[in-house]
């Protein structure tokens, strides 16, 4: 970790707990995170700390100002601003506007496209996720950039997923840890002892992908995880995990959400890879 990692961490960490965002999020609702007041706020303070210019150059401090975003759910638009604009894949874009944007191409490729037409698209997450339906396509990024930028943002990404993951664990083992069954704590119980132990092991996987591995690969199994992270949170929570008033069902859409789009960019980018002839 170099020391300009750990201070842009601890900055966003601050940022994060200055402005804490909200969840626009209703069910069949095309939902925008990065619209509300407090993640503009946030998106203009962390501008003022060099992201994403920063972070676009330096692995460590994509990951661990990421690991913070993710803890505090901020909008995804950030993380996604380290490829130079929202990410159009295969037809789909994230936080999309009519205007410049990026689309992944296989091979790990980028390419500068202008969005033209939008048709917004019903999400499991408020990441105003829609369906591109007229664009204009530019310049293929060249090759070293487009793999920089790559790296930083699927880097990124898994940081995030694992700062995610970590607030789910928290707030679950805070949950067991107060309530009583059977004349004790639920933590107690050797049941909730090895849910919590197979969680914290997948959480641990999470934070080593995201600081030494950032292939495609990595960053689905990455997401897969953080889902069952917050599937055995959810076992151990109870209803209160599924309640709107409750954080846990913010981090378990979230993780759910990212793993969709990392599947679905994963397929995409390693397509032609998968398609390729067997040496005889």
């Amino acid at each position: 970790m170099t020391d300009v990692a750990a201070l842009l961490a601890e900055t966003v960490a601050r940022i994060v707990r200055d402005h804490q965002p909200p969840d626009p999020w209703q069910p069949g609702a095309h939902a925008d995170d990065a619209a509300a007041p407090a993640a503009e706020a946030v998106a203009r303070a962390l501008a003022g700390t060099g992201w994403p210019g920063l972070a676009g150059e330096d692995i460590d401090a994509a990951v661990l100002a990421a690991v913070e975003l993710g803890r505090g759910l901020v909008s995804l638009g950030q993380v996604d601003a380290l490829l130079g604009g929202s990410p159009v894949v295969d037809g789909l874009v994230r936080h999309g506007e009519i205007g410049p944007a990026v689309e992944l191409r296989p091979g790990d490729g980028l390419r500068e496209v202008e969005i033209l037409a939008l048709a917004p698209a019903a999400y499991g997450d408020a990441s105003a996720v829609s369906v591109v339906t007229g664009q204009r396509r530019g310049d293929e990024v060249p090759a070293e950039a487009a793999t920089r930028r790559l790296a930083a943002w699927r880097a990124a990404s898994a940081g995030y997923l694992a700062g995610l993951a970590s607030a789910a664990f928290e707030a679950c083992l805070g949950h067991v840890r107060s309530r009583e069954a059977f004349g004790a704590t639920l933590d107690a119980q050797p049941m909730v002892q090895s849910r919590l132990a197979d969680a914290a092991t997948a959480l641990d996987g999470i934070r080593l992908l995201a600081e030494r591995e950032h292939s495609w690969a990595a960053l689905s199994y990455a997401a897969a995880a953080a889902v069952e992270v917050t599937a055995a949170c959810h076992q151990l929570t109870g209803a209160l995990g599924y309640t709107l008033d409750y954080p846990l069902q913010r981090y378990s859409r979230r993780a759910r959400a990212m793993r969709s789009w990392a599947e679905w960019a994963a397929d995409t980018c390693t397509r032609d890879e998968r398609h390729q002839p067997v040496d005889q």
